[in-house]
């Protein structure tokens, strides 16, 4: 794989070619981005989307996702529930891309797989989701350099991205971590599109060490004032940048403005003022986007904010995802720290 070397931006054409793939497992994840650059196009003046949303995409997301058939009015995805869909998110194999063995339902013992058979039925009339395509997508971005940012959630979201690419495109890893068993810095190829897809583990999006580094340690030390390093010096060579992070900031943390103690959070035996999460992570996600405003060039910035979590009881509890049917309306309520999030 080599030594990392930060990306070179270029643009260069390639010929685009289709390489019929493999039977395909749940897309819904990397379903976010399309659906976060929707929003961001629905809810922003068009000066504001004109200066930030590249041409390409702006042009395929636009076209695909923003009316409903036969409807002169955007469609609200926001709003609507599962139905339904035999073989819907069988999109691809995730035992031939890259998918962690930790991660893959099936190979732990997940006697089911009919949580695969949903997908998402809009509640607007005449409003639909269409099916990722992947063709489409890398068309969007040929030449360009796709990036998320965050915890494991963006982690997540860019290998189902490239699970989804890959089931229908050659691709091959380019980087990855060298230590056995992390994936804090994964980077992937389509030669076809001449496209780039990068994940950097940065879940603060501040530079970080402590627990986020090491399990075994009891709380982390987060720097407001310095961005994470590596991704930081990537960023002016993202075009698409897809900020996904939150999970990390309701652990305890000490919280530095340089050699500074800002304060900190769960951590009232060490003496300092607590501060909570809301605020560090308001400053995190505002100097990121900072970053990348600052990087010379228009380019697309996604902020996923935070996923509630999806536990029944402890994350590590072999049933904690034992559910076969989605929740219905009211069935449950996000809690208090997810919802300020």
């Amino acid at each position: 794989m080599g030594a990392y070397q930060p990306l070179h931006h270029q643009h260069s054409q390639k010929p685009s070619s289709t390489h019929h793939g493999r039977v395909a497992l749940a897309w819904l994840f990397s379903a976010v981005l399309c659906l976060a650059l929707l929003h961001l196009l629905c809810c922003s003046s068009r000066a504001a989307r004109e200066n930030v949303v590249f041409s390409p995409l702006l042009q395929y997301i636009t076209s695909t996702y923003t009316k409903g058939r036969g409807s002169t009015s955007s469609c609200d995805y926001s709003e609507g529930q599962w139905v339904r869909a035999a073989g819907h998110a069988r999109r691809y194999n995730g035992t031939e891309c890259n998918v962690k063995d930790s991660e893959n339902c099936v190979r732990n013992g997940r006697p089911d797989t009919d949580y695969l058979d949903w997908r998402w039925q809009p509640a607007a009339p005449g409003c639909q989701l269409p099916g990722f395509d992947a063709a489409a997508f890398l068309g969007a971005v040929r030449g360009e350099h796709v990036a998320f940012v965050g915890d494991s959630m963006a982690r997540n979201q860019a290998e189902s991205l490239v699970c989804l690419l890959g089931a229908s495109f050659p691709y091959h890893l380019v980087y990855r971590d060298p230590q056995p068993g992390t994936r804090k810095f994964w980077r992937w190829a389509f030669p076809t599109h001449n496209v780039t897809v990068s994940v950097y583990w940065a879940p603060f999006l501040a530079r970080a060490t402590g627990r986020c580094d090491n399990y075994s340690l009891p709380y982390n030390s987060v720097h407001l004032d310095a961005l994470a390093d590596r991704w930081s010096a990537d960023a002016g060579t993202m075009d698409v940048a897809v900020v996904s992070a939150g999970h990390w900031f309701w652990k305890p943390t000490v919280y530095y403005n340089g050699s500074d103690v800002l304060g900190t959070h769960l951590l009232p035996e060490l003496n300092h003022t607590g501060i909570g999460f809301l605020s560090p992570y308001r400053e995190a996600i505002r100097a990121s986007i900072r970053r990348l405003a600052s990087a010379g060039r228009a380019r697309a910035v996604v902020v996923a904010t935070f996923s509630p979590a999806h536990f029944e009881k402890a994350w590590d509890d072999p049933t904690t995802c034992a559910r076969k049917l989605p929740y219905t309306e009211g069935e449950r309520e996000v809690d208090a720290t997810h919802a300020q999030l």
